[in-house]
């Protein structure tokens, strides 16, 4: 009986329990996916993620359309804002 009880709450756990932990964090685990596999294919086109710096982020938020995309064109072609050479 003892065992029968141990094995039927370990399923029972295991099955009730486990669906409702993964059905609280879908957001971040679909997220986390994307993520990987948006790095898997930039890998394979010789890419390397690289987080931003807080500085950098700063200077994308407040710019406007064109500025951004000149920045993100920038940031993915390795530069920093060290080496940003502002257009006269």
């Amino acid at each position: 009986m003892l065992i029968g009880s141990y094995a039927a709450g370990f399923i029972l756990g295991g099955v009730v329990v486990g669906p409702i932990i993964v059905a609280s964090d879908h957001k971040d685990i679909r997220a986390m996916g994307e993520a990987n596999a948006v790095d898997k294919c930039l890998a394979q086109n010789g890419y390397v993620r690289r987080d931003l710096t807080a500085a950098e982020m700063q200077a994308l938020n407040a710019s406007g359309k064109t500025q951004r995309e000149m920045l993100l064109n920038h940031f993915v072609g390795g530069g920093t804002l060290d080496t940003l050479q502002t257009r006269s």
